[in-house]
């Protein structure tokens, strides 16, 4: 059986296609009902305290504890998929904001935004349930229980400048653990945009740091989690500010304004370990003065239950069927496939001698060490872009979709031709990299994602690993080559070699590298025929990117610059 649970562990894929952003998460934990910060409308305000006041009045300022002026609903669609003979199979539900008939004239680009989310939130997850369905009948497991895929919603602040609405995602398809994550949606109620975390802070480039130390501050437990999670043990810890600083420009922080300061929740594994669990602090106007604009911090004082109303739809039924491809615009239908996980056991981990094979060696020109190396600064410098996807080889386009987890962790990947115009083959990896292992029937131990990729000779060579220590998931971090005409595996090179954010392949020769905190750090040159290692290369810390201009490759690790001269020979 090839399981798919790519097509919605992310249900943050919702917001990468309906809205650039939103906060995509999505984390393995132990239940779903970890998430302690949910709470009843109408009997808290946003931080958790009770009102006793009992008089929070509405956008128009009169007092509606009758609940005649209820501007937004929010209604939970249950989902159910069964058998032929009775039995649940999986389970979901999503939710459907509805802007009453006064509140749609009053904003009519925010209807049409919510709209947009009401529909990849319900297509997303039917196709969930439906996909759950038909593996869980598969599976055959009359003792578990039956898979889930469930989004709900909701809404912590609706007034003339901010619509914030807080989501929780479930997602459970076997295993020892369900995944459960928390996540946001900002919106201008009048433009129907997003509206990112950038654009309220007063302070962009010192809110990273800010942020820091109040985490740091908050839970001086697991600051050594703080620094694993962000690639450095380092004391200073200059590397946990760069991550936070990119989550930022990503606009993949769960955020909302709330009545005392701004509100910031990292969910488990996504700056910590799972048994951290939700990680909560708010940034109040009182101790971070003027850190938020004036404009998105208001002087009303509303009761969320007073404006927004719940309702629960009927349980409807979704058929058990495999979802063979699923293109929101359509586009390239037909392309689609999932590439198999023969098994891991095909790691090949042996040199290889090919007398007829055009060899490289390297030999080192230059290394300048400093503490730390900006990549960015270093392809800057030196004219090349920063290696991430998407981007173009000349002869293709690579696009990475589909996260699982975090918003970089991509399981999909999309080959147009070199314009990025046309779409030439979509290959869903998720199987590939986590499992089951076809022979043995086992899942990878953390996510594994797409890193890079690149296609010779009809040939795509792809980069997979995990975000972690070697020690979590040691069957991760190498190149896999797929036949892109039988959709094969046609090898796997050695676990371990290649987590660098790129690779190149110069005659036949892969040139990567790996590197972690407290691990060794290598270059490696890797058989394109076969994987096979043929040379590795000790450098001072873990490679980032590899560049080649003419007989010299460029190597940016974490803390040096290399240059090596590469001599071919037969």
């Amino acid at each position: 059986m090839k399981k798919c649970i790519a097509l919605v562990v992310c249900a943050s894929m919702v917001f990468s296609l309906a809205l650039s952003g939103c906060g995509k998460k999505t984390d393995e934990a132990a239940g779903k009902d970890a998430d302690s910060n949910t709470q009843e409308s109408g009997t808290q305000d946003d931080t958790g305290n009770s009102d006793e006041s009992g008089d929070w009045v509405t956008l128009d300022g009169k007092s509606s504890q009758d609940g005649k002026n209820v501007m937004l609903t929010v209604v939970t669609h249950p989902l159910t998929c069964k058998s032929a003979d009775g039995k649940v199979l999986a389970t979901g539900m999503h939710p459907e904001l509805i802007l009453s008939d006064d509140a749609r004239k009053s904003y009519p680009k925010l209807s049409d935004t919510l709209n947009v989310l009401n529909e990849e939130w319900s297509i997303t997850t039917r196709n969930a349930v439906s996909q759950y369905g038909y593996y869980r009948e598969d599976d055959d497991l009359s003792g578990d229980s039956p898979y889930a895929s469930e989004v709900t919603a909701e809404v912590i602040r609706f007034d003339d400048h901010l619509l914030s609405i807080k989501l929780s995602y479930y997602d459970y398809s076997g295993g020892v653990h369900p995944m459960h994550s928390v996540g946001s949606v900002n919106l201008d109620p009048v433009t129907g945009k997003e509206i990112t975390l950038l654009d309220v802070l007063t302070d962009t480039k010192g809110a990273p740091e800010i942020i820091k130390k109040k985490l740091y501050a908050q839970y001086p437990d697991i600051i050594d989690e703080f620094e694993s999670f962000s690639h450095t043990g380092d004391d200073e810890n200059a590397g946990f500010v760069e991550m936070l600083t990119e989550k930022l420009d990503q606009d993949s922080i769960t955020w909302m304004i709330l009545p005392d300061g701004l509100g910031i929740t990292f969910s488990p594994y996504e700056i910590a370990s799972y048994a951290a669990g939700y990680l909560d602090i708010v940034l109040t106007y009182k101790d971070y003065p003027g850190l938020i604009q004036k404009a998105y911090i208001s002087d009303e004082k509303t009761d969320i239950g007073s404006i927004v109303a719940t309702k629960d739809a009927d349980t409807e039924s979704v058929e058990a069927e495999p979802i063979d491809y699923y293109d929101w615009e359509g586009e390239g239908e037909g392309l689609y496939v999932e590439i198999s996980n023969p098994s891991w056991d095909q790691f090949n981990l042996t040199a290889y001698e090919d007398p007829y094979a055009k060899r490289i060696k390297l030999k080192k020109l230059t290394d300048e060490k400093s503490d730390w190396l900006d990549t960015d600064s270093w392809a800057y410098d030196n004219g090349f872009e920063v290696a991430h996807l998407p981007y173009s080889d000349g002869s293709y386009y690579y696009e990475a979709t589909d996260p699982i987890e975090y918003d970089y962790m991509f399981s999909d990947l999309l080959v147009y031709d070199a314009d990025g115009q046309n779409l030439l083959y979509d290959f869903n990896l998720y199987t590939l990299m986590n499992g089951p292992d076809d022979e043995k029937g086992k899942y990878s131990a953390t996510t594994q994602y797409i890193r890079w990729a690149q296609i010779v000779d009809d040939v795509l060579f792809v980069s997979v690993g995990h975000n972690g220590y070697a020690s979590v998931e040691p069957e991760s971090s190498y190149i896999v080559a797929i036949d892109i005409h039988t959709n094969c595996v046609i090898w796997r090179s050695a676990p371990l070699v290649s987590n660098a954010n790129n690779f190149k392949i110069v005659g036949d020769t892969i040139i990567c590298g790996y590197g972690f905190t407290a691990e060794d750090d290598y270059i490696y040159l890797l058989d394109l025929s076969t994987g096979q290692t043929v040379e590795r290369i000790k450098v001072r810390s873990g490679p980032d990117q590899f560049e080649v201009v003419g007989d010299t490759l460029y190597v940016a690790t974490y803390n040096t610059a290399y240059t090596f001269k590469i001599e071919v020979s037969m």
